[in-house]
């Protein structure tokens, strides 16, 4: 590569000042005096001399000054071109001076790692490009079996087949998804590609059905489960996705499927809309339920809680509503209590079109005696919201383990009056780490004084919390507690100034 410059004009007489300067700074270890140092040409004993004389020489020294200056700046202008012109042709050879340096078990596991992700786009493409890059990446990658046990629908078989062959004996991640605009070919699409994995089944540890549509897809689906033994499956996930057309009697009868699968592993599961089989929950440890419905749909909770009647290891269950309306008969019809000795976190998140008590029905039923964290999130709230919160909190025996709780409602298109902080300071003694989001709830005054232990509390955007209810929660903390506020519009600065005086560098605010 030429080499090109910028040229410097410096003026030399410039130079010869600079060098003796840069001499005399070397002959006194470094050190340069502003006053005496930089010209010795031009000494002067102030203020004994007349003004015009010291003006003169001032300016005489300042001119100096910046022509050293500009000197100085030119060259390093020319130096900085000249290294980034180094460093163009530097940097690719030390890239590849480093790879070549690599042995190929160090290079096969940064492929793996480059392949680790939840992206089955990445996990499908990356190994593919990487054996294009020269003979040593193909060959590290025909090595490397692992980053080739991604198979996913959107393949063309004869790729599918030829990365089951590379795979070795490594596990795989099998994802089954169709694009919609290929609706009519849908099914004939996935029982080709299970066709084509159905020999490897047993190798499969991560297998995930995206958007299926229709009760015959998810027939599928179960039947595919039914033939085959699964003694490496670590995580099922099986999105059925809504179709505006559906019927919603034969919506709910295809939400029920599962039979008795060999599953001896499994240990997460994520559902959206399906409600899964007994036989599956029997080793979970993470659990993800989604039913989602883009119209209202009357339909009691009883159904969900039968994949759970045998889970005792479960760890972690996540909650996720919308759109349903609870049955006349929820009453009468309670769902069974779920036992759940070891679950650590809990999470709820309602969207909107949700019978609120109705979701009563769904605390009563988990008995979680060693929950620490939960996750409450109302989309749409209604005047039972603090209800909702009281039913969960309302037994602290049966949950003293509980530490951290973040509560979000959403409701600034219809404000209503609810004691959220009341609840909160007369149920949840236990807790220590607390997260409120709280919009357009109107929070009154708590009728009694608490003292609260909590080590962390983050109110964000809770714009209904004035300087009254903010001093009433905050006077019931301890000075060592961490205070957060974040887009809390009704507090004042003076406020503000009283937070930050007394709980100092353990107060933060965000406007």
């Amino acid at each position: 590569m030429s080499a090109s410059f910028t040229r410097a004009y410096i003026d030399t007489a410039v130079l010869d000042r600079l060098s003796v300067v840069l001499s005399s700074a070397k002959l006194r270890g470094g050190l340069v005096d502003s006053k005496v140092t930089w010209l010795e040409g031009t000494k002067y004993d102030a203020p004994a001399e007349e003004s015009i004389f010291i003006l003169e020489t001032h300016r005489f020294s300042l001119r100096q000054l910046k022509d050293a200056k500009n000197a100085l700046m030119s060259l390093l202008r020319t130096a900085d071109e000249a290294i980034a012109i180094h460093q163009v042709t530097c940097e690719p050879l030390m890239f590849r001076q480093g790879l070549d340096s690599l042995p190929d078990e160090v290079l096969g596991r940064i492929f793996e790692l480059s392949c680790t992700t939840e992206d089955e786009t990445i996990q499908r493409n990356v190994p593919v490009i990487l054996s294009h890059v020269n003979r040593r990446f193909r060959a590290v990658a025909f090595a490397t079996p692992i980053i080739w046990g991604c198979l996913d629908s959107l393949q063309p078989l004869d790729q599918l087949e030829e990365m089951i062959d590379r795979s070795g004996f490594s596990e795989l991640t099998m994802v089954v998804s169709s694009p919609p605009e290929i609706f009519g070919k849908r099914r004939a699409a996935m029982r080709q590609m299970l066709d084509v994995v159905a020999d490897d089944v047993e190798r499969c540890s991560d297998i995930r059905f995206v958007d299926v549509l229709t009760g015959r897809e998810l027939g599928i689906v179960d039947r595919f489960f039914d033939k085959h033994e699964y003694p490496s499956l670590k995580s099922l996930t099986i999105e059925k996705s809504w179709v505006d057309d559906t019927d919603y009697s034969e919506y709910i009868d295809e939400m029920d499927f599962g039979g008795d699968w060999n599953m001896p592993n499994l240990r997460h599961f994520r559902g959206v809309n399906v409600q899964a089989s007994a036989a599956m929950g029997i080793h979970l440890t993470t659990c993800e339920l989604e039913f989602v419905f883009e119209k209202p749909l009357e339909w009691d909770f009883t159904p969900i809680f039968k994949a759970f009647q045998s889970t005792k290891g479960l760890e972690s269950l996540s909650f996720k509503f919308k759109n349903i309306i609870g049955s006349d008969d929820r009453q009468s019809d309670a769902p069974p209590r779920a036992w759940f000795p070891n679950l650590r976190s809990f999470s709820l998140h309602v969207c909107e079109g949700i019978d609120i008590l109705s979701l009563q029905t769904v605390f009563w039923s988990l008995n979680m005696p060693a929950l620490t964290t939960t996750s409450i999130n109302i989309g749409t709230a209604q005047p039972y919201a603090h209800e909702l919160l009281e039913q969960f909190l309302q037994q602290p025996r049966e949950r003293p383990a509980l530490k951290s709780l973040r509560l979000v409602i959403h409701n600034s298109l219809n404000p209503f009056t609810s004691d959220i902080m009341s609840v909160l300071m007369r149920r949840a003694a236990s807790l220590q780490d607390v997260h409120l989001q709280v919009s357009g709830l109107t929070l009154p005054l708590p009728t009694q004084s608490h003292s609260l232990k909590w080590k962390t509390v983050y109110f964000d955007r809770c714009d209904s919390l004035d300087d009254r209810a903010a001093k009433h929660l905050t006077d019931a903390l301890e000075n060592d507690c961490e205070v957060r506020m974040n887009y809390c519009r009704n507090i004042s600065k003076r406020f503000l100034q009283h937070l930050l005086a007394r709980f100092g560098d353990k107060f933060h605010y965000e406007s």
